[in-house]
C-alpha cells in the first residue's frame, strides 16, 4: 500500500543561493542539431515533467531537454523535444550518430544537465538538486529527474524521485524548505544502477537532508495553490518537517514524527503535520529586593494593569501620583513618560488601568490606537477618564463619566466594546447591595467632554456578595455575551455571562465555566481575557492568580468555527505558564493585581502580562 506524505503549509524566509553550491561541476554536453531521434515513452504512471490535472501523471514540457549517452564512460549529447505541446510521448533529436543496430546499451537522463554521467561500469550519477524553483500546478522545468536505459532509441523512463504538492495558507510565503528530522538523504547525487531493466537507487553522494522550494521568479506563492518539490526515495525513520518564512517574520514549522516513505514515481500531498505553538519571551522584569516597578521611578504595590498598543505596553502607576510609563515591546530599557499633565483630582488613585482603544479615524491621533486611563473613586465622586487621542507626548483630555451612584465606585478595572468613534465602557460596581457593570457608550467624543450613564447590567453572582474588583469582557462578535470575572479567593471563578435581550437589560444569568473553576487545583482570581483571531484559529489567553507571589498565564486555542464559549469552556489548556513568579524577595503584601492584555501586530501574535509587585513581561506566540 502506498503511503502518501501529507500536509497543508506554512512559511520560511528565502536561503542563500550559496547555500546549494553544487560539489560536481563536469563539461556540459555537445548540442547541436539531430541526426537521430529517441522516441520517449513511460511506462509508470507518474512520468515527465508537466503534471496532469488528475495529479498523478506528469508530461513531457515544450523544449524539453535530455542528455543521450551510448554505452557506459561515454560522452553525452543533449537531445531537445520536438513537441509543440505537453504530451505524454516526445520526440527527441540530437547530434549523437548511432550505427543501425546498437552494439551497446543507450542511457538517457532528464533534465539535461552538466552533472549528468554514465559512468564505465554502467552507473548512473544525476542531481536532484536541493534548490528547487516552484510552479504552481506543476513542476518547474529540470526539476523531476528520470532515466531510461535501452537497447534502441525508442526509451521508456522511469522516474528516480518522488514528488510532494503542497499549499501555502498566508500571504507572502517566498520559500518552503522540506526536511527529512532523521537527517535521511532527499537530495543530492543520486548513483543509480540497472540490472535486466529494473533501474533501482544504489547511493546518494554529496547527501542533502533538506530541499529548499522557492516562489515563481523569488516573490511569493499563491495562497491556496498547488505546488511541487522532487524528493529522492527514502525512509524517513524520524519523519518530516516543512519550515515557511515571510521576509521579517520567525519562521514557521510543521512536523510530523511519524515514519514517511517517500517512493519514485509517487506524487503525494503533504498534510496533518502538528504546529508546535510556542511563547518566546521578548522581555521579563522580576523584583528582587525591590518591586519590579521601581527599576522605573515607580512606587511598589502600584502595578495592577497593563494595556500594550503596536510600540509600547502601559503601566500606571494606581497611586495618589499621576504617574504613567511606555514601555518598548521589544527592549524594556527603552522607556518614557506619557505626558499627564493636567491629571489631578477626581478620587483615590488618579490613573488607573490603561487602555488601547481601537480607533477608526484618521485625523485623531495620526490613525493610531488611543490610551485612555480611569481614576479610581469611592463614596459618590465621578469617575474620571483620561483621553490621549492626540498622541502620549501631548496632554490627555479629561471625560468626566457622571454616574447616578452614591454608594462604592471602582473604577480601575474596566473593558471596552467597539471603537473610538462607536463604542463602549463596561466598568464593575461593587457594593454591599448589588454587584454589577456600569456602561458608558461613546457618544458625544470627541464632541464634548461628559459621558453619562445609560443603563447597569445586574451581574448577580451565583456565590453572593464578593469583595474584590471584577470585569465584563465581551466577546468580540457579540456584546451580549462574554467573561464575567468576580472576586478573588473562593469566589475567584469564570462566568460566562449572557444578556437577556440587549446589553442595557438587567438580570444577567451566569454560567460557570469548568476550565476556569480550580483548573489544575490551583483557585485564584481569574482575569484579563482577551479573544484573538489569528492564523485560522481563535485564541483566549487570560491570566490567573493562585497566589500572592505567582501569576499564571493560560493559551486556549480553538478552530475557526468553534465559539468563543467553547473554546473558553471547553478547550484543552494549550500553553499554561507561570511566566510572572517572584524572585529573591517575595514582596509578599499586597500582591492581589494582575492583568494581560494580547495584540496582533503586524501578522504577529503578541501578549504582555504583569502581576503586582512581581514581574512584567512581553511575551510572542510562534510556530
Amino acid at each position: 500500500m502506498k503511503k502518501y506524505l501529507s500536509y497543508g503549509i506554512l512559511a520560511l524566509a528565502v536561503l542563500s543561493l550559496a547555500a546549494c553550491n553544487k560539489e560536481i561541476e563536469p563539461v556540459p554536453a555537445p548540442k547541436a542539431e539531430g541526426t537521430t531521434t529517441i522516441i520517449a515513452t513511460r511506462d509508470d504512471a507518474a512520468t515527465r515533467t508537466v503534471v496532469q490535472p488528475n495529479g498523478k501523471s506528469i508530461w513531457w514540457s515544450v523544449d524539453d531537454e535530455i542528455d543521450v549517452f551510448y554505452g557506459g564512460g561515454s560522452d553525452g549529447y543533449v537531445f531537445t523535444s520536438l513537441n509543440t505541446e505537453p504530451a505524454a510521448t516526445a520526440q527527441f533529436v540530437g547530434a549523437l550518430e548511432l550505427p543501425e543496430t546498437l552494439e551497446k546499451k543507450l542511457y538517457a537522463i532528464y533534465p539535461s544537465a552538466p552533472s549528468n554521467d554514465v559512468r564505465a561500469n554502467g552507473e548512473i550519477s544525476v542531481i536532484l538538486d536541493d534548490l528547487q524553483t516552484a510552479e504552481a500546478g506543476t513542476f518547474a522545468n529540470g526539476i523531476f529527474p528520470a532515466v531510461a536505459v535501452s537497447s534502441s532509441t525508442k526509451m521508456s523512463f522511469k522516474n528516480i524521485a518522488g514528488g510532494i504538492k503542497f499549499s501555502v495558507d498566508r500571504d507572502g510565503v517566498n520559500s518552503v524548505v522540506i526536511e527529512a528530522l532523521g537527517g535521511e538523504a532527499i537530495a543530492g547525487a543520486a548513483i543509480l544502477t540497472e540490472i535486466d531493466g529494473v533501474i533501482s537507487l544504489k547511493t546518494v553522494e554529496s547527501p542533502k537532508s533538506s530541499v529548499t522550494v522557492v516562489a515563481p521568479d523569488w516573490e511569493a506563492f499563491e495562497v491556496g495553490k498547488e505546488y511541487y518539490a522532487a524528493l529522492l526515495p527514502a525512509t524517513l525513520e524520524s519523519g518530516i518537517s516543512l519550515t515557511m518564512n515571510r521576509e521579517g517574520k520567525d519562521p514557521v514549522v510543521k512536523s510530523s514524527k511519524k515514519a514517511q516513505t517517500i517512493k519514485a514515481g509517487v506524487i503525494g500531498k503533504v498534510g496533518e503535520l502538528e504546529t508546535p505553538l510556542s511563547i518566546k519571551t521578548l522581555w521579563m522584569v522580576q523584583s528582587t529586593s525591590s518591586a519590579w516597578n521601581t527599576y522605573y521611578g515607580g512606587t511598589g504595590g502600584t502595578d495592577r494593569n497593563i494595556a500594550m498598543d503596536d510600540e509600547y505596553v502601559y503601566i500606571a502607576e494606581s497611586s495618589a501620583t499621576a504617574k504613567l510609563w511606555a514601555i518598548s515591546i521589544t527592549d524594556h530599557e527603552d522607556v518614557k513618560a506619557v505626558n499627564v499633565e493636567g491629571v489631578s483630582g477626581g478620587g483615590a488613585h488618579l490613573l488607573t488601568c490603561p487602555r488601547v482603544i481601537p480607533n477608526n479615524d484618521p485625523e485623531v491621533n495620526d490613525g493610531k490606537d488611543v490610551l485612555v486611563c480611569c481614576s479610581l473613586t469611592r463614596g459618590g465622586v465621578n469617575p474620571l477618564l483620561y483621553m490621549w487621542d492626540n498622541g502620549i507626548d501631548n496632554a490627555p483630555r479629561k471625560i468626566t463619566l457622571t454616574t447616578w451612584a452614591t454608594d462604592n465606585w471602582y473604577g480601575d478595572t474596566f473593558t471596552f466594546f467597539g471603537t473610538l468613534q462607536n463604542g463602549i465602557f463596561f466598568f464593575d460596581k461593587t457594593d454591599s447591595a448589588s454587584n454589577g457593570v456600569v456602561t458608558f457608550p461613546i457618544k458625544g467624543i470627541p464632541g464634548n467632554n461628559n459621558l453619562n450613564l445609560v443603563s447597569r447590567l445586574a451581574f448577580k453572582d451565583a456565590m453572593g456578595s464578593h469583595n474584590g474588583v471584577c470585569a465584563y469582557y465581551p466577546f468580540p462578535d457579540d456584546i451580549n455575551s462574554g467573561i464575567y470575572s468576580p472576586g478573588r479567593g473562593t469566589e475567584a471563578r469564570g462566568r460566562s455571562v449572557v444578556v437577556s435581550g440587549d446589553v442595557y437589560a438587567s438580570g444577567a444569568r451566569t454560567v460557570a465555566l469548568t476550565n476556569l473553576d480550580y483548573a489544575e487545583g490551583r483557585n485564584g482570581f481569574v482575569l484579563g481575557y482577551n479573544f484573538l483571531e489569528w492564523e485560522g484559529k481563535r485564541y483566549v489567553i487570560y491570566g490567573k492568580q493562585p497566589s500572592s507571589t505567582e501569576g499564571y498565564v493560560y493559551v486556549l486555542e480553538g478552530d475557526a468555527k468553534d465559539s468563543w464559549l467553547d473554546i473558553a469552556n471547553k478547550a484543552s489548556v494549550k500553553f499554561r505558564r507561570d511566566l510572572l513568579r517572584a524572585s529573591g524577595s517575595t514582596l509578599s503584601s499586597g500582591n492581589s493585581g494582575m492583568d494581560v492584555t494580547a495584540r496582533i501586530i503586524d501578522g504577529d501574535l503578541y501578549f504582555a502580562a504583569q502581576k503586582q509587585n512581581i514581574a512584567c513581561g512581553v511575551y510572542k506566540l510562534t510556530y
